[in-house]
């Protein structure tokens, strides 16, 4: 049984000492009921505080074993008579279809939830449709669903209602086996809906197939900023689409692709080739994934360039290993280069002239791009190598000759288009970053 913080709005503790936080501070906002077996008693003095309370603002009851029909009867009808409740939490409580049903014919006429989270219970496809009935009159902004058994048919009851709704921001639907049937329901919703700005998927069951799906949804979606699609049943060749959407996608600032264990090499090029032209992109979770020293060579080869990735997640058993010096190096110059990336642009000033600088001085030589773009001719490769010369000159020259200047748009003009695309463009984008 613990009490804490409860001086300054917040308790966490037994349903029992829940009236002598209260007696101490009446003004308690946040409550959490958790780690134990309710009775009765107990049951009726968090309903009792909930009906007295007038500045509870977040209600939570988490992983409390023997939560009953009674019980959650109770608290509904409880809340029915607070005002000031906006958050509500059962977390492992064995929540059900048929407790869902009680707690929405309570909060049908509530109408001032905004966060309702129902995660690890049994909730089944029937739930979802009772909690559709309390999005109907509330407006909840977080949805979260995680951890229960709402599979394709729920997954396909809730993108239906999404179409339309306009208050859904945050969605969560981890681990509920909503297979490839609803994956591509919630990727159609999402070419309708311009309200959902962070959806989590991950721990379903679907391929490469659905990804690629949701893949192209996103080229059109402005909205969804944050994505998690963490352990699936993808491979490189499913991120392939993924990373080229990312080339072009101006405004996903979170992906998370942790535990795909099938993302190899070939994955981790195509990701680093992306970084290369994404401005946007703040953070990146690839957990498990890259297997390989040379991965983790390329990211950090790529974050020299990238200046908008503040978060990058590359943990596994390879980069734990306490022998491997190499990989523990490239991990402190990634870590070195996030931190100057989520500096203010005031304090980023010096280092990116210095930046820019060597960057000038070394050339496509040395950027990543042109390992990646390897299958292309060594020809068209030491064409661009010959341009960046003269691309150099021209930046460091202020007064260049006419002749000089007519060479320069000779070479430019006998140029292969290819080159134009994978190498020119990218570098001219590139050093526009750092004026």
């Amino acid at each position: 049984m613990i009490i804490h913080n409860f001086h300054s709005g917040d308790f966490s503790g037994s349903a029992k000492n829940l009236a002598i936080a209260y007696s101490k501070n009446p003004d308690l906002r946040r409550v959490e009921i958790s780690q134990q077996e309710l009775d009765n008693f107990q049951i009726a003095s968090v309903c009792f505080f909930i009906i007295i309370s007038t500045c509870l603002d977040t209600f939570r009851i988490v992983e409390c074993d023997r939560f009953r029909r009674e019980h959650i009867r109770c608290i509904s009808q409880a809340l029915g008579h607070n005002l000031s409740l906006r958050k509500l939490e059962f977390v492992h409580c064995h929540m059900d279809d048929e407790r869902v049903l009680i707690l929405s014919s309570a909060l049908q006429s509530y109408g001032k939830l905004q966060k309702l989270r129902i995660g690890g219970g049994s909730v089944g496809p029937k739930g979802v449709v009772s909690i559709l009935q309390i999005l109907k009159t509330n407006p909840i902004t977080k949805l979260h669903l995680e951890e229960n058994e709402i599979r394709t048919g729920g997954a396909k009851s809730l993108s239906h209602a999404l179409k339309t709704n306009t208050r859904v921001q945050d969605l969560s639907l981890s681990t509920n086996n909503i297979g490839a049937e609803g994956m591509r329901s919630i990727s159609d919703m999402l070419k309708i809906n311009t309200t959902l700005q962070k959806l989590n998927v991950a721990t379903n069951h679907f391929g490469n197939e659905e990804l690629d799906y949701l893949s192209n949804v996103l080229t059109t979606n402005t909205s969804l900023h944050s994505l998690n699609i963490g352990e699936i049943d993808v491979d490189s060749k499913g991120i392939e689409q993924l990373c080229e959407v990312l080339k072009m996608n101006t405004v996903l600032k979170e992906l998370k692709l942790p535990f795909n264990y099938h993302i190899d090499a070939v994955g981790a090029k195509s990701m680093c080739e992306a970084l290369t032209f994404n401005t946007t992109l703040v953070q990146l979770d690839l957990t498990s994934t890259m297997a390989a020293e040379t991965d983790y060579q390329l990211f950090s080869e790529v974050l020299e360039m990238n200046i908008s990735l503040q978060d990058l997640d590359l943990i596994d058993l390879y980069m734990d290993h306490e022998g491997n010096k190499e990989a523990k190096e490239v991990d402190k110059k990634i870590q070195r280069l996030l931190k100057i990336n989520a500096k203010p642009k005031n304090f980023r000033e010096q280092f990116d002239a210095k930046k820019k600088k060597r960057i000038c001085c070394i050339g496509l030589s040395w950027s990543p791009i042109s390992s990646i773009h390897a299958q292309f001719p060594s020809s068209f490769q030491q064409d661009a190598l010959d341009l960046m010369k003269v691309l150099q000159r021209t930046k460091s020259d202020q007064r260049p000759t006419k002749r000089r200047k007519k060479t320069e748009l000779h070479v430019l003009s006998e140029l292969p288009w290819e080159i134009w695309i994978h190498y020119i463009i990218p570098w001219i984008a590139m050093m526009h970053c750092y004026e």
